[in-house]
């Protein structure tokens, strides 16, 4: 059943999954990269195509939020200063982001 892949990806593959996208990686590499047996592979390359699966899901999110930083980065090489203040808010965000994932989990302890 091709809903079985999807539903069994750890927030951290759905992650993966979200970035290789974003990056422009077919669903094939994308289960290559996961190691992916080839039984799997095929449930994973089907599920991808299948509209309401959560794999499908998270593909459609990547796409679409990396064709939105594409335009806006266009326009802002372009000189439009909203585009420019949008696009530095997207470099800013993925920053973010990046020092998030970069920080241990027990590296600060908070105290109650």
């Amino acid at each position: 059943m091709p809903d079985q892949i999807g539903k069994s990806l750890t927030p951290m593959q759905a992650d993966t999954v979200y970035d290789l996208v974003s990056l422009g990686y077919s669903p094939k590499r994308i289960a290559q990269v996961l190691g992916l047996n080839p039984e799997e592979a095929r449930a994973f390359i089907l599920e991808a195509k299948v509209s309401g699966t959560r794999l499908y899901e998270i593909i459609r999110s990547a796409q679409e939020s990396s064709h939105v930083d594409r335009v806006v980065l266009k326009a802002a090489e372009g000189g439009d200063p909203d585009a420019i203040e949008a696009y530095q808010k997207i470099c800013n965000r993925n920053h973010y982001y990046a020092i998030i994932e970069a920080i241990d989990d027990d590296e600060f302890t908070i105290s109650v």
